[in-house]
């Protein structure tokens, strides 16, 4: 999968951190249509930002299952996943993580409990 960007925290007005030793844990994302061609955002309150549907692999997963299961637990969506958009990496010194995230576009299959769909325009 192509890198898309390596974002650091200075890159997001961060204070730069010691650079300690980071552990990685793999995630997947996906920008989620529905019929509308609107696309899913979940919101996190705890530290007031949207997010994409997606999350951490489970040890043993794959990319694909990691994505079905993370959009489904967050949305309640089954999804069709198409093609893959990239891969970003985040470098999140001061939780000592490392974290590259594998993009897919996909389709809502049967809708769920979405959070929030954008404007389409």
């Amino acid at each position: 999968m192509e890198l898309i960007s390596e974002i650091n925290e200075e890159d997001v007005g961060i204070s730069p951190s010691p650079k300690l030793e980071l552990i990685q844990r793999e995630f997947a994302r996906a920008v989620l249509f529905n019929d509308k061609r609107e696309i899913a955002l979940l919101f996190v309150a705890k530290n007031n930002y949207h997010k994409l549907p997606g999350g951490g692999f489970d040890p043993g997963e794959t990319t694909m299952d990691a994505l079905y299961r993370e959009v489904m637990e967050e949305t309640g969506c089954t999804i069709e996943v198409g093609k893959e958009i990239g891969k970003i990496i985040e470098f999140k010194y001061k939780q000592g993580k490392i974290q590259p995230s594998y993009c897919y576009f996909a389709k809502v299959k049967t809708e769920g409990e979405i959070l929030a769909f954008t404007d389409k325009d």
